[in-house]
């Protein structure tokens, strides 16, 4: 997670601060940072698919600091799988299955201090996970948004275009994404250590890198090994600081390490390098001004006809890309979060209970804060209420379950079937919703039955007629940069 050794070779320039210096203002937040170490708490349960929401008295907790300190947190969620990162999810998701596997091994053998402690090395969050602690940030008020691809770059622009005073996390790539103010360490007290990204040329290391070319951190950062590139075996944080300081680029330094005896480099680790370098400077992320998807940095016109699907393809479909950011659809199928099933794994219903479907529910006439939860739902006639069809058995939701965090999933009265719909932890507020205005509203606009992929494939025939090229064509060899065009590009 992050660069390995940063943070401490950084040290000299961490500032030690209080909360209360960003009264008044708001501090974005890491959320999945504050998941991860939640759900270590309640690890066996979740292992094990017992139905519990402990993890959410841990956030609530720090929501509850952040409160005494007049600070507002804004929460920003991981959402779709970063295709730069596939390898490092993929060896990510090896390891948590065999942690899972070995937790379920201790426990069969009753040793359940052993299996929680695997079970804790193999919980994944999940967006159904995430979606219950935004049901929370909506019950208080609180901002936050889905990322399109990774939670650090949304951050950063967030940060950067002064959205945010500062950035609360633990992943020391937010420094590699230009995050002007970043606190690591925070505690409950709200204490921490705090690192200014225009600070770190004052680091004796860094000193002579800065002076030359900023931008060689970030690539000193990539060649010592990150989350979308791993290191040449042998090359950690300072050997990659003399190659990067004693070469005039980057690419010149990849070239020096190749031709030595003493490093092995994948036949790919210069055209990989590249794409690690656009995806921390190009990554999608969303812009809440324009409502829009935008590149954290805006590209050069030369990448106009090169594909970077690496970084994952723009969400265009304003409907989707709304209910993305808010969290009403997973991010990986772009479809609605299964709320009712949401509710059993949390313990808020019981699978043995009255059947619910999520639809639009009839309003009162006057809105009324004291309004009855009773009034939101419409009651559905049934025959036989003691009788369970096939179709009635997808997610149940008991009389007496807990209405703590989903009041709006509570039956009301004595009816056999509810109809309700999913309005967060409140019954009288509802998530933001999408434009109302369609997106194929023109009768000359593509059929909305129609894939995205053919609708960019339609795109890019009207707007660029000729045949777009793939980035490996940026090289003809994998250690051969002799394209004065290609050098001028991907050297800042």
């Amino acid at each position: 997670m992050g660069i390995t050794g940063l943070l401490p070779a950084l040290k000299s320039i961490a500032r030690p601060i209080s909360l209360e210096e960003y009264r008044g203002k708001t501090v974005g937040v890491d959320a999945y940072v504050w998941l991860h170490r939640a759900v270590h708490g309640c690890a066996y349960e979740l292992g094990l698919g017992i139905p519990t929401t402990r993890y959410l008295s841990y956030c609530t907790k720090w929501l509850d600091m952040f409160a005494h300190y007049g600070v507002t947190p804004y929460l920003v969620f991981d959402g779709r799988r970063l295709p730069s990162k596939l390898s490092t999810e993929t060896e990510r998701q090896a390891k948590r299955q065999s942690m899972r596997k070995l937790a379920l091994s201790h426990h069969l053998a009753g040793e359940k201090k052993q299996a929680e402690e695997y079970f804790q090395r193999s919980i994944d969050i999940t967006p159904e996970i995430a979606y219950t602690l935004m049901q929370v940030l909506i019950e208080r008020k609180l901002p936050y948004v889905v990322a399109p691809y990774e939670a650090d770059a949304q951050l950063a622009f967030l940060s950067r275009n002064g959205h945010l005073a500062a950035v609360v996390s633990e992943d020391s790539d937010l420094l590699v994404f230009e995050c002007p103010r970043v606190i690591y360490k925070l505690d409950i007290t709200g204490a921490g250590s705090e690192i200014r990204h225009e600070d770190i040329p004052k680091v004796p290391d860094m000193q002579r890198l800065f002076e030359s070319n900023p931008e060689k951190f970030r690539h000193l950062c990539i060649l010592s090994g990150c989350d979308y590139l791993p290191s040449v075996q042998g090359i950690g944080l300072k050997t990659a600081a003399k190659f990067i300081a004693s070469s005039s680029n980057y690419l010149e330094a990849i070239k020096t390490i190749s031709h030595s005896p003493r490093f092995k480099v994948p036949s790919n680790y210069a055209r990989e390098f590249v794409r690690a370098e656009m995806t921390f400077r190009f990554q999608w992320v969303y812009d809440p001004t324009t409502k829009e998807i935008v590149h954290l940095t805006s590209p050069p016109d030369l990448l106009a006809k090169y594909d970077m699907l690496f970084l994952g393809e723009p969400i265009t479909d304003k409907k989707k890309l709304q209910g993305l950011i808010t969290g009403t659809l997973h991010p990986d199928t772009l479809k609605p979060i299964p709320v009712a099933k949401v509710a059993v794994e949390a313990g808020l219903a019981s699978p043995f209970g009255r059947e619910i479907s999520f639809v639009q529910p009839k309003q009162p006439t006057k809105p009324n804060s004291k309004v009855e939860l009773g009034r939101l739902f419409t009651p559905v006639r049934q025959s036989n209420p003691k009788v369970v069809t096939s179709s009635q058995s997808r997610h149940f939701v008991s009389p007496s379950a807990s209405t703590q965090i989903y009041p709006c999933l509570t039956p009301t009265k004595s009816y056999s079937t509810l109809t309700c719909h999913n309005v967060g932890i409140s019954p009288l507020k509802k998530l933001p919703t999408p434009p109302e205005t369609p997106l194929n509203s023109d009768p000359q606009a593509p059929s909305a039955k129609r894939s995205l992929s053919e609708l960019s494939r339609q795109d890019e025939a009207v707007q660029a007629p000729e045949k777009r090229m793939k980035l490996d064509d940026l090289n003809s060899s994998d250690l051969d940069f002799s394209d004065e065009e290609v050098s001028s590009l991907l050297i800042p």
